[in-house]
């Protein structure tokens, strides 16, 4: 098993303990983040003896989401001409995309354990985990709406996927908000639990 920078990575009997490591930064995600997790679930996926993985982070919180100095260095490459940018943030994009597409295609289960912050980019990896599982404190945000961006390395494909199209009408907004907002796992319909008929509207 490989050391790395952005993970620390666990085999305990059966069980993969894949944690992200850089609780100084709330858990970002930087460079070294999404090409790592690629090699992570490669690993997992190749390893017979790994039969289910957990997925966390170090620290008080799960993850504040895309690093944002990573995001600046972007738009560091950023030219004048328009045809080229759209070219190289397309390119970007679907980096990021294969990155948690990785989480998504693994065969062995992943399970999400949530505390804390789980906002922006974070959404997206919950997203592409089999099971969800969340800490009372746990709080839940989409950023991206805040900073003018799509939500589309995983949020937008995968979540209304997960979640009764009733039920995700009924949550969108507070989800959405621009504040972070505390949500125990019974009350927050994302997390994996069983969708009861008081979901759907009268």
């Amino acid at each position: 098993m490989s050391e790395y920078h952005a993970f620390v990575v666990e085999l305990t009997g059966n069980v993969a303990h894949v944690q992200i490591n850089r609780p100084e930064k709330i858990n970002a995600m930087n460079a070294a983040f999404w090409t790592e997790i690629i090699d992570i679930f490669q690993w997992i996926d190749d390893t017979d003896a790994v039969r289910a993985v957990v997925l966390s982070g170090a620290g008080k919180h799960f993850s504040s989401g895309i690093d944002l100095m990573m995001l600046a260095s972007v738009a560091n490459e950023l030219g004048k001409d328009a045809g080229r940018n759209a070219r190289l943030l397309r390119r970007k994009i679907l980096d990021l995309q294969a990155s948690f597409n990785a989480v998504d295609n693994c065969r062995k289960p992943v399970l999400a354990a949530i505390h804390g912050y789980c906002i922006g980019g974070a959404i997206d990896l919950i997203s592409a985990c089999d099971m969800r599982y969340a800490a009372e404190d746990a709080q839940f945000s989409i950023k991206e709406i805040d900073i003018g961006m799509a939500a589309d390395v995983g949020t937008l494909q995968r979540l209304p996927r997960i979640m009764v199209t009733a039920c995700c009408a009924s949550w969108r907004i507070p989800v959405a908000s621009s504040a972070p907002k505390k949500r125990a796992a019974s009350a927050w319909s994302t997390v994996s639990i069983p969708i009861t008929p008081a979901c759907w509207p009268p």
